[in-house]
């Protein structure tokens, strides 16, 4: 690209850096299962059941409630055909009684005599006990029917229902695991209820299916838009469907999901430099506008980024036009990118107050977040100091106008020279000068770190952390970067772009970065040195891609699919 630097200045070579491959180097319900656990009450201890009068035989007993923390006992035998007797009151209850006996061997086969009714609840009685499950039927004649539960007595309390107790036919007992309550299993009901006692409550909630609580996730694009990046937004525009289809297939289906687009153009030095200001550039403020032939970027009046939460659209049309309407953010933009600075100015993260009022509302406190990077120079963000706009002067063009002042000439390798250590100990700034004054030498470099220690720019770590600090968990935060690879790291040298004899020489070689990538259809990128060792900071949240791939539709893919893997649990 060309930086032309007002006045006598013209500067020739921004490289705008995007990573490429080309170069060589959810949410579904919670299925609970069955709610109900067997919540059958724990029976208390039973009274013994009332003789059959008359000349029928006998009365069976009650079965018996279960004693204290034990089983119940056996149901007691049917009682021979005859006339019904009248029934005698059942006994009160005990206290709390453990699980229900097996239920007793049923009578003798004959007409079955008319149960005893169950006895009420004695004064006080205890409270029941927890849940246990239903007696079998015992083997045999016709079985009796049960007596009648008997209520609870004065003060006592119903029966709790069984923590976790068995599920109906299907339903697993057990607490959910996390999340919304799943629909109940098939025939998965609350137990019946203990003989004798009162029904407990149903079970605690069953295994419920896979847990979707949050599905929130903010995604911010950093668009570089210095003036060789039209084929890249491009490849970004056009690629963006692969992006869109791997969000959609999440497990829990779509992310709630917000999307802003940011530039790298926070402006440069006092003005001199072409496309770059003195005020700032583009703020880190939200470009939604529409862009390029599009006239309608489909957004609702208002809205600065697009939002798609709950079903709930705050655009028409489709997320993939939306963006491809607002994303192609031209190439007016500052050849000084600041990747750094305008990422932590439009989340509010660099310590100079609250962001953008365009940008409020983005970021949700309980959301992932995403920060994708596509661009093809190295963040050049000068650091707070004492030049213009309180930064460090590394963009002077008055006193810094040749090979011989302080800062070189003002071209975009002083970016590298004073932004990056290279060699086996990265301690070596890349050279200025060109070996014996030789237009045509290069200088090849290994190893290459961001220069924090000299602190021109604003720090790699220091930038991470901050980022980091943005959520109360930082492995809620991804970085990705699709950009040039950091190697091969090249310095070569061309005609100065003003007469420069300030090294002895007739001529003075400047410096410039040889592109670490060059794509088919002509797009190219430097050393992002800075950015991917910015992305690196993230562990495995950091993504690194090649700008130069000839579509940019398997980095975004992967990228997506970074950000579906953290709503899965």
């Amino acid at each position: 690209m060309k930086v032309v630097w007002r006045g006598s200045l013209t500067v020739v070579g921004l490289a705008i850096v995007v990573a490429g491959a080309g170069c060589g180097p959810s949410a579904s319900n919670n299925t609970d299962g069955g709610k109900g656990g067997a919540g059958g009450g724990v029976a208390g201890r039973g009274g013994t059941g009332g003789s059959f009068s008359d000349t029928a035989g006998a009365g069976g007993a009650s079965a018996g409630g279960a004693g204290a923390g034990g089983s119940a006992g056996a149901a007691g035998t049917t009682g021979a055909a005859g006339s019904v007797g009248g029934t005698s009151a059942g006994g009160s209850a005990g206290g709390g009684g453990g699980t229900t006996g097996a239920g007793g061997t049923a009578g003798t086969t004959g007409t079955a005599g008319a149960t005893s009714s169950g006895g009420t609840t004695g004064a006080g009685g205890g409270v029941a006990g927890a849940g246990g499950t239903t007696g079998s039927a015992g083997s045999g004649g016709t079985t009796g029917s049960a007596g009648t539960g008997g209520g609870a007595g004065r003060g006592g309390t119903g029966g709790v229902g069984g923590t976790g107790g068995a599920a109906g036919t299907g339903g697993v007992a057990g607490a959910g695991t996390g999340g919304v309550a799943g629909s109940t299993g098939t025939g998965g009901v609350a137990g019946s209820a203990g003989t004798g006692g009162v029904g407990g409550s149903a079970g605690t909630g069953g295994v419920g299916g896979t847990s979707f609580a949050n599905r929130d996730v903010d995604v911010l694009f950093l668009v570089d838009d210095s003036s060789s990046m039209r084929l890249t937004q491009n490849n970004l525009v056009q690629s963006f469907p692969a992006f869109v289809t791997a969000l959609k297939a999440a497990q829990s289906g779509m992310p709630n999901i917000h999307i802003a687009i940011i530039s790298s153009d926070m402006g440069a030095g006092d003005g001199s430099v072409a496309s770059c200001d003195s005020t700032g550039g583009k703020n880190g403020i939200f470009q939604y506008a529409p862009q390029g032939t599009c006239t309608a970027s489909g957004l609702s009046s208002g809205a600065t980024f697009i939002s798609d939460t709950g079903g709930v659209k705050n655009y028409t049309g489709t997320l993939e036009s939306v963006f491809t309407c607002i994303a192609a953010i031209g190439e007016q933009g500052c050849g000084f990118e600041h990747q750094f600075a305008a990422i932590t100015r439009a989340l509010g993260a660099d310590g100079r107050g609250a962001a953008p009022a365009e940008n409020q509302g983005f970021l949700r406190p309980d959301a992932d977040l995403a920060i994708v990077m596509v661009t093809n120079e190295d963040d050049c963000s000068a650091a707070p100091g004492n030049g213009p706009n309180g930064e460090i002067p590394l963009y002077d063009t008055s006193a810094n106008t040749n090979m011989a002042s302080q800062l070189g000439p003002p071209a975009n390798f002083r970016c590298n020279e004073f932004g990056h250590l290279c060699g086996t100990n990265n301690d070596m700034r890349p050279v200025r000068s060109a070996p014996d004054n030789n237009v045509d030498a290069t200088v090849s470099y290994a190893s290459c770190t961001s220069n924090d220690a000299e602190g021109y720019l604003l720090g790699v770590v220091d930038t991470a952390n901050r980022l980091k600090a943005l959520k109360a968990n930082a492995n809620k935060v991804i970085v990705a970067a699709i950009t040039g690879p950091a190697a091969p790291y090249k310095v070569i040298w061309r005609a100065p772009s003003t007469a420069d004899s300030s090294c002895g020489a007739a001529s003075c070689p400047w410096p410039q970065i040889e592109h670490s990538c060059t794509a088919t259809d002509g797009s190219f990128a430097d050393p992002a040195v800075r950015i991917i060792q910015l992305a690196n900071q993230f562990g495995g949240n950091g993504i690194v891609a090649s700008i130069c791939a000839d579509s940019l539709a398997t980095p975004l893919q992967t990228i997506a699919q970074a950000i579906v893997a953290r709503l899965s649990p």
